[in-house]
Protein backbone atom coordinates (compact mmCIF):
# COMPACT_ATOMS: atom_id res chain seq x y z
CA UNK A 1 0.00 0.00 0.00
CA UNK A 2 1.26 3.30 -1.33
CA UNK A 3 1.20 6.50 1.47
CA UNK A 4 0.35 9.46 0.54
CA UNK A 5 1.94 12.63 2.10
CA UNK A 6 -0.71 12.45 4.96
CA UNK A 7 -0.03 9.27 6.43
CA UNK A 8 -3.16 7.40 4.93
CA UNK A 9 -2.85 4.56 2.38
CA UNK A 10 -5.14 4.67 -0.69
CA UNK A 11 -7.06 1.51 0.64
CA UNK A 12 -8.24 3.53 3.62
CA UNK A 13 -9.32 6.52 1.49
CA UNK A 14 -11.47 3.96 -0.90
CA UNK A 15 -12.65 2.39 2.22
CA UNK A 16 -13.65 5.83 3.62
CA UNK A 17 -15.09 6.77 0.37
CA UNK A 18 -17.01 3.60 0.15
CA UNK A 19 -18.58 4.24 3.70
CA UNK A 20 -19.26 7.65 2.73
CA UNK A 21 -21.30 6.54 -0.16
CA UNK A 22 -23.40 3.82 1.62
CA UNK A 23 -24.36 6.19 4.33
CA UNK A 24 -24.89 8.95 1.73
CA UNK A 25 -27.54 5.84 0.58
CA UNK A 26 -28.87 5.02 3.54
CA UNK A 27 -30.21 8.63 4.14
CA UNK A 28 -31.43 9.12 0.81
CA UNK A 29 -33.63 5.67 0.86
CA UNK A 30 -34.58 6.93 4.23
CA UNK A 31 -36.11 10.14 2.82
CA UNK A 32 -37.63 8.26 0.28
CA UNK A 33 -39.03 6.29 2.26
CA UNK A 34 -40.49 8.31 4.61
CA UNK A 35 -41.78 10.53 1.03
CA UNK A 36 -43.21 6.96 0.01
CA UNK A 37 -45.11 6.69 3.26
CA UNK A 38 -46.73 10.21 3.35
CA UNK A 39 -47.64 9.39 -0.36
CA UNK A 40 -49.57 6.60 0.81
CA UNK A 41 -50.88 8.47 3.48
CA UNK A 42 -52.17 11.13 1.40
CA UNK A 43 -53.41 8.55 -1.21
CA UNK A 44 -55.26 6.88 1.37
CA UNK A 45 -56.85 9.96 3.05
CA UNK A 46 -57.75 11.01 -0.70
CA UNK A 47 -59.47 7.31 -0.89
CA UNK A 48 -61.34 8.09 2.25
CA UNK A 49 -62.22 11.35 1.12
CA UNK A 50 -63.95 10.24 -1.90
CA UNK A 51 -65.94 7.17 0.10
CA UNK A 52 -67.24 9.85 2.55
CA UNK A 53 -68.37 12.43 -0.70
CA UNK A 54 -69.80 9.43 -2.72
CA UNK A 55 -72.05 7.94 0.87
CA UNK A 56 -72.88 12.10 1.43
CA UNK A 57 -74.57 12.01 -2.48
CA UNK A 58 -76.21 9.22 -2.13
CA UNK A 59 -77.65 10.19 1.25
CA UNK A 60 -78.84 13.10 -0.32
CA UNK A 61 -80.49 11.83 -3.42
CA UNK A 62 -82.30 9.62 -0.27
CA UNK A 63 -83.22 12.68 1.43
CA UNK A 64 -84.67 14.04 -1.82
CA UNK A 65 -86.86 11.53 -1.66
CA UNK A 66 -88.19 11.36 1.50
CA UNK A 67 -88.66 15.44 1.36
CA UNK A 68 -90.46 14.75 -2.17
CA UNK A 69 -92.76 12.20 -0.25
CA UNK A 70 -93.15 14.91 2.87
CA UNK A 71 -94.34 17.58 0.56
CA UNK A 72 -97.19 15.11 -0.83
CA UNK A 73 -98.20 13.65 2.59
CA UNK A 74 -98.12 17.73 3.62
CA UNK A 75 -99.98 19.43 0.90
CA UNK A 76 -102.75 16.31 1.26
CA UNK A 77 -102.92 16.98 5.17
CA UNK A 78 -102.84 20.80 4.08
CA UNK A 79 -106.04 19.73 1.26
CA UNK A 80 -107.63 17.90 4.23
CA UNK A 81 -107.75 20.60 7.14
CA UNK A 82 -108.23 23.65 5.52
CA UNK A 83 -111.65 24.80 4.75
CA UNK A 84 -112.78 25.34 1.05
CA UNK A 85 -110.16 22.95 0.00
CA UNK A 86 -111.25 19.55 -2.14
CA UNK A 87 -110.51 16.95 0.47
CA UNK A 88 -111.84 19.10 3.42
CA UNK A 89 -115.21 20.32 1.50
CA UNK A 90 -115.60 16.09 1.05
CA UNK A 91 -115.17 15.03 4.51
CA UNK A 92 -117.31 17.90 6.21
CA UNK A 93 -120.18 16.65 3.39
CA UNK A 94 -119.13 12.88 4.73
CA UNK A 95 -119.33 13.76 8.33
CA UNK A 96 -122.83 15.74 7.92
CA UNK A 97 -124.54 12.74 5.91
CA UNK A 98 -122.66 10.48 8.98
CA UNK A 99 -124.47 12.33 11.08
CA UNK A 100 -127.82 12.36 9.20
CA UNK A 101 -127.72 8.41 9.64
CA UNK A 102 -127.05 8.05 13.06
CA UNK A 103 -129.46 10.98 14.26
CA UNK A 104 -131.83 9.40 12.37
CA UNK A 105 -131.24 5.37 13.62
CA UNK A 106 -131.11 6.59 17.11
CA UNK A 107 -134.44 8.28 16.64
CA UNK A 108 -135.79 4.85 14.86
CA UNK A 109 -134.52 2.91 17.97
CA UNK A 110 -136.73 5.42 20.39
CA UNK A 111 -139.56 4.79 17.76
CA UNK A 112 -139.15 0.89 17.71
CA UNK A 113 -138.60 0.93 20.97
CA UNK A 114 -142.15 1.80 21.95
CA UNK A 115 -143.41 -1.57 19.96
CA UNK A 116 -141.46 -4.12 20.48
CA UNK A 117 -140.52 -6.33 23.38
CA UNK A 118 -137.13 -7.90 22.38
CA UNK A 119 -134.07 -7.26 20.84
CA UNK A 120 -134.55 -9.67 17.65
CA UNK A 121 -138.31 -7.18 17.45
CA UNK A 122 -136.29 -4.10 17.60
CA UNK A 123 -133.68 -4.62 15.47
CA UNK A 124 -136.18 -5.63 12.45
CA UNK A 125 -138.10 -2.74 13.06
CA UNK A 126 -135.05 -0.33 13.31
CA UNK A 127 -133.46 -2.50 9.94
CA UNK A 128 -136.58 -2.14 8.09
CA UNK A 129 -137.11 1.27 8.96
CA UNK A 130 -133.59 2.17 7.94
CA UNK A 131 -134.31 0.34 4.60
CA UNK A 132 -137.09 2.31 3.83
CA UNK A 133 -135.24 5.92 4.73
CA UNK A 134 -132.72 4.51 2.07
CA UNK A 135 -130.21 4.61 4.57
CA UNK A 136 -127.10 1.64 4.53
CA UNK A 137 -127.00 1.57 8.28
CA UNK A 138 -127.59 -2.18 9.91
CA UNK A 139 -128.90 -2.39 13.42
CA UNK A 140 -126.94 -5.30 15.15
CA UNK A 141 -127.94 -6.23 18.55
CA UNK A 142 -126.55 -9.70 18.60
CA UNK A 143 -122.99 -8.16 19.86
CA UNK A 144 -123.07 -6.71 23.31
CA UNK A 145 -120.81 -3.67 24.60
CA UNK A 146 -117.62 -4.95 25.90
CA UNK A 147 -118.05 -4.53 29.98
CA UNK A 148 -116.04 -1.55 31.35
CA UNK A 149 -113.14 -2.50 32.90
CA UNK A 150 -111.66 -1.84 36.80
CA UNK A 151 -110.96 1.50 37.09
CA UNK A 152 -107.30 2.66 36.45
CA UNK A 153 -105.26 3.84 40.28
CA UNK A 154 -105.09 7.22 41.12
CA UNK A 155 -101.50 7.73 40.69
CA UNK A 156 -100.80 10.39 42.86
CA UNK A 157 -100.37 9.45 46.70
CA UNK A 158 -102.50 10.69 49.62
CA UNK A 159 -100.81 13.02 52.53
CA UNK A 160 -100.56 10.43 54.57
CA UNK A 161 -98.57 7.81 52.14
CA UNK A 162 -96.61 10.45 50.56
CA UNK A 163 -92.67 10.63 51.50
CA UNK A 164 -90.17 13.27 50.78
CA UNK A 165 -89.07 11.65 47.97
CA UNK A 166 -92.38 12.38 46.25
CA UNK A 167 -92.26 16.05 46.55
CA UNK A 168 -91.05 17.90 43.60
CA UNK A 169 -88.88 21.51 44.75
Amino acid sequence: MVDDSRGVSHLDAINNLTATIKRDGLDRRGESNRVLAVGVALLVLLVLNVAVLLQNRSRSLQNGEILKNSAATSEYIADCTTPGRPCYQKNLANQGALLTRLLTSEAFVAQCAKVTNTDDELETCVNERLKAAGIGLQLDLSTAPPEPGPAAPDPSPTPAEAQDSDVTP
